[in-house]
């Protein structure tokens, strides 16, 4: 058979095409993920609804872009195999791939049987963690201590009908504990040293679902002023490392886990949970942080040893502000990287942009609009170092007070 007569395979239905000042980017609903199309290759999937076949497709291609018909056909060609071999077209789109975040997002369907409710005489505390309202009664003296000391500027007084109950109660073992969350047992079992992490897992779980109509990412982000620059990082970048001494260099604390994106306004808002702080960047974050030596190291669920670490209370961005962007930029360390701060193409960066999503849920097309935004109106570097000073200085210039 003649492949330039054979008929198309269609795009999928449920791929939607949005315009990028560099090409375009398609999204299947429903997933994940999203594919960046230089310019080429973005026109060249508009005008698959103008062919039938990839004669038609290159004769339209060798108009629009005024090229010889050698070079028009081998570009639809290499374009439509790419679509074919990705899943966007002849067949469904190709699954989510997961992405390690260190969110640790978790189920929350209601798991064990029902606890009574802790008397009146027991400590409750409440905290708002981006208006989501908690309520924590935890027996356990040491990690209540603990923990509402590094929430202390998320506490709020007592709210009626909080919007989630998480008590830690003495388990059926002697030393264990249980936590339950809205009156039903959810983990069981732990140990001292484990009820500070499961702690934070759950606020994490129930504030970042809280937050379903914003668009978030596994980001730190510092600000100076009203302007901030998010540092979108995958685990292990060194994302957590450089923040903390970013905040030492005289930035605000905004957030260490998630940058959380109001797709309306373009706007980052305030997430300001507890570092966590691995024993890699004791060497470096001990002589900013001496309190960092005594803290104790926790068990994190994920199996990571960590200590908690919350920058001073005048460096905590207040929990009401809003930042607009100054920049973004992709950190990532090695010990043996060349210290660089280089300015990346828009693509790569919304390709770098969209790996680093992390709100538990499927992205939706307002995200992908913000995530365009964000890229088309902010300038975007990739920062490899080994050297933190040395990251420090090459940030300078970025410094939106400049």
């Amino acid at each position: 058979m003649n492949l330039q007569s054979k008929t198309m395979n269609r795009p999928c239905p449920n791929v939607r095409f949005f315009p990028f000042s560099d090409g375009g980017v398609l999204f299947p609903e429903g997933t994940g993920r999203i594919w960046v199309l230089n310019r080429t290759a973005a026109a060249i999937w508009c005008l698959q609804d103008e062919a039938d076949t990839l004669e038609e497709l290159t004769a339209r291609v060798a108009e629009n872009f005024q090229v010889e018909n050698a070079t028009a056909k081998r570009d639809a060609k290499a374009a439509v195999a790419f679509f074919e071999h990705e899943g966007l077209i002849g067949r469904d789109p190709l699954r989510s791939r997961e992405t390690e975040s260190e969110g640790m997002g978790v189920d929350l369907s209601p798991r064990g049987p029902v606890i009574d409710q802790p008397g009146p005489s027991h400590k409750r505390r409440f905290f708002r963690v981006s208006g989501h309202v908690l309520e924590i009664c935890c027996r356990e003296a040491a990690s209540e201590s603990i923990f509402s000391d590094l929430m202390a500027h998320m506490e709020c007084g007592p709210v009626p009908g909080p919007d989630s109950r998480i008590w830690v109660v003495a388990g059926r073992d002697q030393g264990a504990w249980d936590m339950a969350l809205n009156s039903r047992v959810f983990f069981e079992n732990l140990a001292p040293e484990e009820i500070l992490p499961h702690l934070f897992l759950l606020t994490f779980s129930l504030s970042s679902r809280a937050l379903k109509e914003k668009f978030l990412f596994h980001a730190a982000v510092l600000a100076r002023g009203e302007k901030a620059i998010i540092f979108p990082a995958e685990a292990g970048s060194g994302k957590t490392t450089l923040a903390a001494m970013l905040v030492k260099n005289g930035c605000s604390f905004v957030s260490d886990e998630l940058a959380v994106l109001d797709t309306e306004t373009a706007e980052v808002l305030p997430y300001p949970m507890p570092m966590s702080i691995k024993p890699e960047s004791m060497p470096i974050l001990a002589a900013l942080y001496p309190e960092l030596e005594s803290a104790p190291v926790f068990p994190r669920p994920d199996g990571k040893d960590v200590r908690y670490l919350m920058p001073p209370k005048d460096r905590i961005a207040g929990l009401k502000a809003a930042f607009s962007l100054a920049g973004i930029v992709f950190p990532k360390y090695g010990p043996d990287k060349k210290t660089q701060l280089r300015a990346i193409e828009k693509p790569e960066a919304l390709n770098r942009l969209a790996k680093t999503g992390s709100s538990d849920r499927q992205l939706t097309a307002e995200d992908v609009r913000a995530m365009i935004t964000l890229v088309d109106h902010n300038p975007c570097f990739a920062l490899d170092f080994s050297d933190g000073p040395e990251a420090i200085a090459l940030l300078e210039p970025l410094n939106p007070e400049h």
